[in-house]
């Protein structure tokens, strides 16, 4: 599940959560786009997350494989294809598949909603470079990066979202990419046993000089069992930098 859906979907589902220590979901998600390039980047990826809940904290560890249709101007980050080396020229294209990116990631619930404060959780995660670079799945660099979640529930059945993340971006050997900062807002209802929402983000380029990926996504969460969920999205790049569509879906089990 592509990221900024994941984050959105679990806030949505937080207050049904409590009391299931466990949560496994799996997806198969597609893009498409130049990314401010000539010649388009596909991307198939089929992350596996396994998340573990305390009482006011979680971790998590997502891995997953990735199938590509690229070139050298792309790289993926956890599964999510970036720009990265500047220029613009027709290239070829190849085809590679093979294991994606780890990433681990520590969530730290801060504070919890009352009428004077909403909740506001601080997460810490490190992306391992277990894809492949020399076949263009993967940088071959660590990165690390910091966040912080803020929502609001209003009226019940209504959530307001707001995120930011920074980045620390690995440089491959010869590359000097720029960190990226990360913001996205969002807002969610809940309808009887599903939930949707609707989020913008914006990322900044690892090039300087390079557009931001600005895109707004979809997303449905609907229970088909007490503790198994489904989940969908759809979403459309609003900038040269970001992918064109998107579409994901799912499923989540807790326990």
């Amino acid at each position: 599940m592509i990221k900024i859906t994941a984050l959105l979907i679990a806030l949505l589902t937080a207050a049904q959560a409590h009391g299931q220590t466990w949560r496994f979901s799996g997806s198969a998600s597609y893009a498409s786009g130049k990314y401010g390039g000539l010649t388009p980047v596909k991307t198939w990826y089929y992350p596996l997350t396994l998340r573990r809940q305390w009482d006011a904290w979680d971790a998590s560890v997502t891995t997953g494989l990735l199938s590509v249709e690229t070139t050298n101007e792309a790289s993926f980050i956890a599964g999510r294809a970036h720009r990265t080396q500047s220029g613009r020229r027709k290239l070829s294209v190849r085809s590679e598949s093979g294991l994606a990116d780890v990433v681990t990631q520590g969530r730290y619930y801060l504070l919890q909603q009352t009428d004077a404060t909403p909740n506001l959780d601080l997460t810490a995660r490190i992306k391992w470079p277990t894809a492949d670079e020399k076949h263009g799945l993967g940088t071959g660099e660590h990165d690390f990066g910091i966040g912080i979640d803020i929502s609001h529930q209003a009226a019940e059945h209504w959530i307001g979202y707001f995120n930011w993340d920074y980045a620390f971006i690995g440089d491959p050997p010869g590359q000097d990419l720029s960190n990226q900062t990360t913001v996205a807002f969002g807002l969610g209802r809940r309808i009887g046993s599903a939930e949707l929402g609707v989020l913008f983000e914006n990322k900044t380029a690892l090039i300087a000089g390079e557009s931001s990926s600005r895109l707004i996504e979809m997303a449905l969460s609907a229970n088909v069992a007490s503790r198994l969920k489904i989940l969908s999205s759809l979403g459309f790049g609003l900038s040269k930098g970001a992918p064109d569509t998107m579409f994901s879906g799912g499923l989540s089990a807790s326990f």
